[in-house]
């Protein structure tokens, strides 16, 4: 006979939670519960012009709100031909980066840390390490400063349309962030390297990471019309025919696995177990002088992926900052086609994707939007049972919460976003 042992997600952004099946004295499985009520996003989008796009998707999240925006502007753009001008184009990409920087130094400092260094809070990292807490501070309160200046708010930010952006902001307003910059600089070092000198906290074991993610030749992958898993590659219009979705009566998020059966994890792990050699020479011997090389084989070295990120976008979002010119932003206007639209990129959590069919009337007929978070579900119920047999819990039954707690921090290792995913 089997019985559930349940436990709320915490440290999560939204509402679910853990459910262990026991049976026989041994742990049967793991069930990631989705509870959170969806909020039918695709639906309010039929009937809308694909300009509202933008600014409805958005609405999905308020930490990687940018994705979406990105995501559906690209979209329209590229099916419809719609040409951005080079700076409006490089203004977005730093708003973009600048939500990776938010995003990693909310996960690394306030949800994975802790679990590392077997704390019970965030708190209690800070209490031990008050250099630490003000350095992540400081990173956090300058990207919020950034996303005021370049979006228009620090959250849920209004300056990224289909075809560029609404506007750009004064020459002297960027400038005066640069007084920052240096600083910042210093402090993600510092965060990084306080991470890296953690290593001995790591699960010695390994495990088998099946990655999918946006693939570039040039750039660390943030957009892109393809999509790359070890020796596939496709185009982002068939993301949907090489991803099949589930739906189990225990969660109201959709979940997802490739056509092969294969379960696969979307997310920072994914980008630098492919992309290690297209982040900077200074971040990439920083990783080497700690012995960090791709592939990472284990979930926990997320957090080695996101310090990395961290470390890069910072530099680049400083240079932007170094060379941004000010132009005029024009009005625009375009012909709207009817046609199925594709766009995908790089949420800080992994591969966001987004679909739309606009009618002859140049209206949205129908829309599909897969946020990374249902992708990783999977994977975090099968890298869970994985962890437990490992540090020889599986058939402890009578060890629940210590399983409980051991499963919690498998799912963080993923940062998921509920609210995402039941979009």
């Amino acid at each position: 006979m089997e019985k559930s042992s349940l436990s709320l997600l915490t440290r999560v952004e939204g509402e679910g939670r853990a459910n262990i099946v026991v049976g026989d004295g041994k742990i049967k499985r793991i069930e990631v519960h989705i509870f959170e009520a969806p909020r039918f996003i695709e639906f309010g989008l039929k009937g809308r012009k694909p300009i509202e796009a933008p600014e409805i998707t958005s609405r999905i999240c308020g930490i990687c709100s940018v994705s979406y925006q990105m995501a559906s502007a690209k979209a329209f753009e590229y099916g419809m031909g719609i040409e951005v001008p080079y700076e409006e184009e490089e203004m977005r990409k730093a708003i973009f980066i600048n939500e990776h920087i938010k995003s990693n130094v909310l996960h690394v400092l306030y949800l994975q840390l802790p679990d590392l260094l077997n704390a019970s809070s965030s708190l209690e990292v800070f209490n031990k390490n008050p250099e630490i807490y003000k350095m992540a501070t400081d990173l956090f309160m300058w990207s919020r400063k950034l996303m005021k200046v370049l979006g228009g708010r620090f959250h849920n930010i209004v300056n990224i349309r289909v075809g560029g952006v609404y506007s750009m902001p004064e020459k002297k307003e960027v400038e005066a962030l640069s007084s920052q910059s240096e600083r910042a600089i210093t402090y993600a070092r510092k965060l990084s390297e306080f991470v890296l000198d953690n290593q001995d906290k790591f699960p010695s074991y390994e495990q088998k990471i099946k990655p999918l993610v946006l693939c570039d030749s040039i750039e660390y992958p943030f957009i892109s019309r393809n999509i790359c898993s070890d020796e596939m590659r496709f185009e982002i219009s068939k993301f949907e025919e090489e991803v099949v979705p589930e739906q189990v009566p225990y969660s109201n998020s959709l979940r997802y696995r490739l056509r092969s059966g294969e379960n696969y994890v979307v997310g920072p792990i994914s980008r630098f177990n492919t992309s290690f050699y297209n982040l900077r020479g200074e971040v990439r011997r920083m990783l080497k002088s700690y012995g960090y090389m791709p592939p990472l084989k284990n979930m926990s070295y997320s957090i080695v992926a996101r310090i990395a990120e961290l470390y890069e976008f910072i530099l680049r979002i400083t240079d932007f900052i170094d060379n941004y010119r000010y132009v005029q932003v024009n009005e625009k206007s375009f012909e709207i086609k009817e046609g199925t639209y594709y766009g995908a990129v790089e949420a800080p959590r992994g591969i966001l994707y987004h679909r739309y069919t606009v009618n002859k009337r140049g209206l949205i007929e129908d829309a599909n939007i897969i946020p990374p978070t249902s992708q990783n579900l999977i994977s975090m119920e099968a890298f869970s049972m994985y962890h437990l047999e490992k540090i020889g819990l599986i058939n402890k039954a009578e060890q629940l919460e210590k399983a409980h707690q051991e499963v919690q921090k498998i799912i963080r290792l993923f940062d998921p976003c509920i609210s995402c995913s039941v979009h």
